[in-house]
């Protein structure tokens, strides 16, 4: 509670100091929060954002199945590099039907023999 309380007062040295003691006794949010803190140098500011994040319709199901190309920024060392992408690319090695037709022949073999009474187990086969 002290590190959620520092965190709305904006007392960055006091939250990580209580985040981390509760993070050494085992509560996951506040270790959480540290790493928050860690991986976003300006984690307050982003906290303490008076609007909204995700606008009404941003976000959609039609949206996200819409293949769409994409570029992407990456700042480095030296510079910045980018890259376009038109979604995720997938190589199929086996065609999920064929698993199915695999997997019903399987359960009709079994239940036949179950069902003519014979007991064997499928290791005796």
């Amino acid at each position: 509670m002290l590190s959620y309380n520092t965190l709305l007062l904006n007392k960055r040295d006091e939250f990580e100091k209580f985040s981390r003691r509760a993070c050494y006794q085992n509560d996951g949010i506040s270790c959480l929060n540290l790493w928050y803190l860690r991986l976003w140098p300006n984690f307050f500011q982003l906290i303490n954002m008076d609007q909204e994040t995700i606008r009404e319709g941003d976000i959609t199901l039609e949206k996200l199945k819409e293949k769409r190309e994409q570029t992407i920024s990456v700042e480095g060392t030296h510079g910045t590099r980018s890259t376009t992408s038109g979604g995720l690319n997938e190589e199929v090695f086996i065609n999920q039907k064929y698993i199915e037709e695999l997997d019903n022949q399987f359960f009709a073999i079994n239940f036949r023999t179950k069902t003519n009474g014979d007991t064997k187990t499928d290791a005796d086969h």
